[in-house]
């Protein structure tokens, strides 16, 4: 039996240290690669390769992509939130690997699963494997599937984050105190999902969906500090495609200072 190959890991922060030491205690040899590195030199120095994991910020992701060697590119898997297949399809991808990640990691604490993330493309096996290394429940994605499981996430990660700019608390507060609010968020956000889609979702089940998320970690806070870009980068790519989310348009007029609603 071959030994594990080379891993690449290009961006270093809490989750990518985290999926490293994953791959090194499956005896993989871990290339690091941080923002000031550039990826291309890296994985061309590391050999071999049998998979590149990209753990940068999503406003860093194309640039990355693009810079992947063709003949690389069926090892590429990505842990980004706000993910589309436009987005890998625009840098010439037909195809790739990742993981939908239902888990938090912060500095000096143990790894919090909120549900089981979801491994998705031609290394899913390989994925699966590291996120059981790491004590993750996790199960693969079927294709016709995919979509879902990344809207459901955006739909998390962003209904929390923007709704948070307007609200303090924790999730389980914006749910209790604040639902019909919470639930503009989340219409905007849907609309915002499909757009970025190029067609209509199951809006009622990943809202059944975004409550059972919800409910499994109600304590979790609201508006993490990407917030403000979040919502930009929603803004922007809403007025790109011509769409109008007056409840996400509104939170870009608040004042400096938290408001709550």
């Amino acid at each position: 039996m071959n030994p594990p190959g080379t891993a690449v890991v290009v961006g270093i922060g809490q989750l990518g240290s985290e999926f490293a030491l994953g791959l090194l205690r499956r005896g993989h040899a871990v290339v690091p690669v941080t923002r000031a590195q550039n990826p291309t030199q890296a994985v061309d120095a590391a050999g071999s390769v049998e998979l590149i994991l990209v753990a940068v910020g999503e406003a860093e992701l194309a640039p990355i992509l693009e810079s992947i060697p063709t003949r690389l590119r069926d090892r590429v898997a990505l842990v980004q939130n706000e993910l589309v297949p436009a987005d890998w399809e625009r840098a010439g991808f037909t195809e790739v690997s990742g993981v939908v990640v239902w888990f938090e990691k912060k500095a000096g604490r143990p790894i919090h699963v909120v549900r089981p993330s979801v491994a998705y493309g031609p290394q899913s096996a390989l994925l699966l494997e590291l996120l059981a290394e790491l004590d993750v429940p996790a199960y693969a994605a079927r294709p016709e599937s995919l979509e879902f499981e990344l809207a459901l996430k955006n739909l998390y990660i962003l209904v929390h984050n923007l709704a948070g700019l307007a609200v303090r608390g924790t999730v389980g507060d914006l749910w209790r105190a604040h639902a019909t609010f919470a639930n503009e968020v989340a219409t905007d956000v849907l609309v915002h999902q499909e757009a970025r889609l190029g067609h209509a979702l199951d809006r009622s089940a990943l809202l059944a969906e975004l409550a059972d998320a919800a409910g499994a970690d109600p304590g979790h806070g609201l508006a993490g500090r990407t917030a403000p870009e979040r919502l930009h980068r929603v803004l922007y790519q809403a007025r790109q495609a011509g769409l109008r989310l007056p409840t996400l348009e509104k939170l870009s007029e608040r004042p400096d200072e938290t408001t709550h609603v």
